[in-house]
C-alpha cells in the first residue's frame, strides 16, 4: 500500500520531478491569479470608461446650458438697454410737456417766457 512506499527513498530523478511539479503548480496558480487580476482590471477599466463617457455627456449638456443662459443674458441686456433708452425718451417728453405747460400758463398770465428758462 502507499504507506509502505512513502517510507522508501525516492528513485533517482523523482525528487527533481516532484520539485518541478511543485514549481509548475505554483506557476499555474500564479498564472490563474494574474488572469483573474487582469479580468478584474479590465472590468474596472470598462466601468471607468463608461463613467468618463457619462461625465463627458454631462459636460456637453452643461456647456449647452451655459451657452443658452449667456444668450438669454445678452437678450435681456439688450432689452434693458432698450428700456433705458425708452425711459430717457419719456423723461425728455415729460420735461418738454412740463415746459410747454409752464409756457402756456405763463402766456395766460402774460409773463415773459424768457424768465422761466
Amino acid at each position: 500500500s502507499s504507506g509502505i512506499n512513502a517510507e522508501w527513498p525516492l528513485r533517482p530523478g523523482e525528487e527533481e520531478k516532484k520539485a518541478a511539479d511543485d514549481l509548475l503548480r505554483e506557476r499555474e496558480e500564479e498564472a490563474a491569479k494574474l488572469a483573474d487580476d487582469k479580468s478584474q482590471l479590465e472590468a474596472t477599466k470598462n466601468n471607468l470608461k463608461s463613467h468618463l463617457e457619462s461625465l463627458e455627456e454631462a459636460a456637453k449638456s452643461l456647456e449647452e446650458e451655459k451657452r443658452r443662459t449667456e444668450e438669454k443674458l445678452r437678450e435681456n441686456e439688450e432689452k434693458a438697454a432698450g428700456f433705458e433708452e425708452e425711459k430717457r425718451k419719456l423723461e425728455r417728453t415729460a420735461t418738454e410737456a412740463q415746459l410747454t405747460a409752464q409756457e402756456i400758463a405763463a402766456k395766460k398770465k402774460k409773463v415773459p417766457t424768457a424768465t422761466l428758462r
